[in-house]
């Protein structure tokens, strides 16, 4: 049988300045669609699609205190069904009431949200140039959905938290404890300019 196959795509992409941007795609194959280097399709039709929002909040703060915290939304949908039913030659037909062709399709489907906080400048106060302007946070959580023809519902939910403090200490944090010893014979003006390094 010769059979037309059909494959494309759509994606596009909106930005509304620094604040907000948002994206997506849609893809669509055939069963029949295949390769010029292929001799046969993959026996599954394949849809899909996805949409991912990054906002960034922050724009709205003070540029001069240089906090950063986006926040990404991002979901994905596939869908894949079969050319013919299981153990058979009977072509699957969409608009067949008869038959729910959502027990022989795999769909997978991912939901996930990341966000972050951190510091770009230092702060004039004291206290805060030792703490907050030294503190990185992450934070995002994924969920995953799937069902197939042998799984009903297979749902999966993972969290991930992560934080960092990281302080540099100064160039000028030295002791020199040999410095009485600059006026003794040759090894004195040796100790008494070592420095030792916190």
């Amino acid at each position: 049988k010769k059979r037309r196959g059909r494959s494309y795509s759509v994606s596009g992409s909106l930005d509304f300045a620094d604040l907000m941007s948002i994206s997506g795609n849609y893809n669509k194959k055939d069963s029949d669609f295949h390769k010029l280097q292929q001799r046969l399709g993959t026996g599954n039709s394949d849809e899909s699609y996805s949409a991912t929002i990054k906002l960034h909040p922050n724009i709205i703060l003070p540029t001069r205190w240089g906090i950063k915290t986006p926040i990404k939304l991002d979901y994905k949908n596939s869908v894949g069904t079969p050319k013919y039913h299981p153990l058979s030659d009977i072509l699957t037909d969409p608009e067949n009431e008869s038959f729910d062709i959502k027990e022989i399709q795999t769909i997978t489907e991912k939901i996930s949200l990341s966000t972050s906080f951190s510091k770009s400048t230092r702060s004039t106060n004291w206290l805060l140039k030792r703490s907050i302007d030294n503190v990185s946070l992450n934070f995002s959580v994924i969920q995953n959905n799937k069902s197939t023809n042998q799984i009903f519902n297979e749902t999966k939910l993972n969290y991930e938290y992560s934080g960092s403090y990281v302080y540099n200490w100064g160039k000028e944090n030295y002791i020199s404890p040999f410095t009485f010893t600059k006026d003794w014979f040759i090894i004195g003006n040796i100790l008494g300019e070592a420095r030792y390094y916190y």
